[in-house]
């Protein structure tokens, strides 16, 4: 998890790139426009695949384990369809008895 939110953090830089490519932008600097643009566009591309890395080794250790149990509970539970239009209270849930 921690890799996950130093990872994370490191939008900063993104945000910082943007506040001077905006200051450059609004002085007519157009070397810097350039500059920084091409610096946006080389470091969003590693920093979203390590965020994605980082991002799906986080999930793999802490929401998959989870929701294998749920997935347990989902073959326990004996799904029938209903027709609302026959409907009159509240649906229940019953669990097979096996």
């Amino acid at each position: 998890m921690n890799d996950l939110e130093q990872s994370f953090s490191r939008i900063n830089t993104i945000d910082f790139l943007t506040d001077k490519l905006i200051e450059a932008v609004d002085s007519d600097n157009r070397q810097d426009v350039v500059d920084i643009s091409h610096a946006l566009l080389a470091f969003i591309p590693v920093y979203t695949k390590d965020f994605d890395e980082k991002f799906k080794k986080c999930w793999e250790e802490v929401v998959t384990p989870e929701l294998k149990g749920y997935n347990q509970l989902d073959k326990d539970i004996t799904w029938q369809r209903i027709d609302p239009r026959e409907l009159t209270h509240e649906p229940t849930i019953k669990q097979s008895k096996t």
